[in-house]
């Protein structure tokens, strides 16, 4: 792998065990290109917060694949679009809606489906919104300059475990649902998911505060310091009207492994979570 000390960030690909070949040997198309067309192929692709999971979102057998594979059964599946011209192609963007895609914070953003779209059945079965986000890595914007409509870009994890942030974790989690990694070598320090918002009333709601918006503080509703979202994915601490956001709690579940025989247990335990707010 490439040294994490380089001044530069290096950008590299590789096949995994579930690839039969690169598909790029000897084309002069591009690879990612070749990657997203050879049968709906998977690639994990290392963000800012962690890897995500990217097919083409237009491939139906590619987005059932990754389903199979993530063992994600219904719940929708993020996109994300190199402009709000093509996110118009499969759903509604009001004013609002687009102003908020369009922040430093890029958040995932809950948006009305247009019906029919060219956009996979398999994304969003059975809800009538798409979670859509703009490119915030140069990386991304590299991607998606081959032309896509949009990508699927879900979580790097298979269901209910945490978000793959190193490279070797990622090779060893993900073998058996990628068949290709496009990494760097900037290292990750701390999971962050992408936020999730949604606009009603020109006013836009909070559904998931991470990426973009943490750790900066919310307001809180009093002056007296009292725990918040104990069982939620990020507990946090109102305090002097103002809330820091912690880590996710798949962090807090690693420092507090130790103190119980299972995840499960240690998530649930008010003791353990007592000796935290402390």
């Amino acid at each position: 792998m490439p040294n994490p000390s380089h001044a530069g960030s290096v950008v590299r690909m590789f096949s995994s065990a579930t690839a039969l070949a690169n598909p790029w040997k000897g084309s002069k198309r591009s690879p990612l290109r070749l990657v997203f067309s050879n049968r709906g192929r998977i690639l994990a692709i290392k963000g800012i917060g962690g890897f995500h999971l990217a097919v083409d979102a237009t491939d139906e057998k590619a987005v059932e694949r990754l389903r199979e594979r993530k063992r994600r059964v219904e719940k929708p599946l993020a996109l994300m679009s190199p402009s709000l011209e093509k996110i118009a192609q499969y759903a509604y963007v009001s004013a609002m809606e687009a102003q908020v895609l369009q922040s430093p914070e890029r958040p995932i953003v809950l948006l009305r489906k247009r019906n029919p779209s060219a956009i996979s059945s398999q994304v969003a079965a059975r809800n009538p919104c798409f979670g859509v986000m703009l490119p915030y890595t140069p990386l991304h914007y590299l991607i998606l300059q081959q032309g896509f409509l949009a990508l699927v870009l879900t979580s790097g994890n298979i269901s209910e475990e945490p978000i793959a942030i190193d490279n070797e974790e990622a090779f060893g989690r993900l073998s058996g649902v990628a068949d290709y990694f496009l990494v760097h070598n900037r290292d990750i320090h701390l999971r962050n998911d992408d936020s999730i918002v949604r606009v009603v009333g020109r006013k836009m709601r909070m559904i998931r505060r991470s990426r973009g918006y943490v750790p900066s503080p919310s307001t809180g509703p009093s002056d007296r310091p009292w725990p918040a979202g104990l069982f939620s994915p990020t507990p946090s601490v109102w305090e002097r009207a103002r809330m820091p956001f912690s880590a996710s709690m798949w962090e807090i579940w690693k420092t507090w492994r130790p103190f119980g025989p299972s995840k499960e247990q240690s998530i649930t335990s008010r003791g353990s979570l007592k000796s935290i707010l402390r």
